[in-house]
């Protein structure tokens, strides 16, 4: 073996050790990324089943709907309220409470209006989440006899609770 082969062999290990350090060192860095980091496409819809409290009858009346979100569908089935409903997000969790003041309007069958706060938790991704909740309104039973017409805010239908 010459000199310039010589030299030529050490280059070439050179290179192939360099190559094989930068191999090391990106597959070490692991995606580490914490939930805050991850990127949902925009336009990717992200499906959940979730299941809530019950409805909360609070008298004072101070509650709003919170953080944006639309509803697709409702109904009612035994004692559970189910509400489909989308929003933004896809890096936290969200949190859903279902809230009524507890007064019943005089009607034939009585009326209440409940109302869907969200809390998003500052979420500012972009994804479109779809959440299906549930909710107990048992209570409500305590409130009339066998029928109450619930009035759902942003939701331009009624829903019939019979029991």
């Amino acid at each position: 073996m010459n000199y310039s082969s010589a030299i030529t062999l050490i280059l070439n290990m050179r290179y192939i050790g360099l190559i094989a350090l930068l191999v090391l060192l990106t597959s070490s860095c692991g995606n580490k990324k914490s939930t805050s980091e991850i990127q949902i496409p925009e336009n990717e819809v992200i499906t959940e089943q979730k299941s809530g409290p019950s409805l909360i009858i609070d008298q004072s009346g101070g509650f709003d709907q919170g953080d944006q979100y639309n509803i697709v569908s409702t109904h009612i089935q035994g004692d559970s309220l189910h509400l489909t409903i989308t929003h933004g997000g896809g890096c936290k969790d969200h949190e859903y409470k279902l809230y009524t003041n507890g007064a019943m309007m005089k009607s034939l069958p009585p009326k209440i209006n409940v109302i869907l706060h969200h809390n998003g938790n500052e979420d500012y991704c972009r994804a479109l989440i779809q959440k299906e909740l549930a909710f107990n309104i048992g209570e409500l039973k305590s409130m009339s006899n066998g029928r109450i017409t619930i009035i759902l805010a942003n939701f331009d239908q009624t829903l019939e609770y019979n029991y």
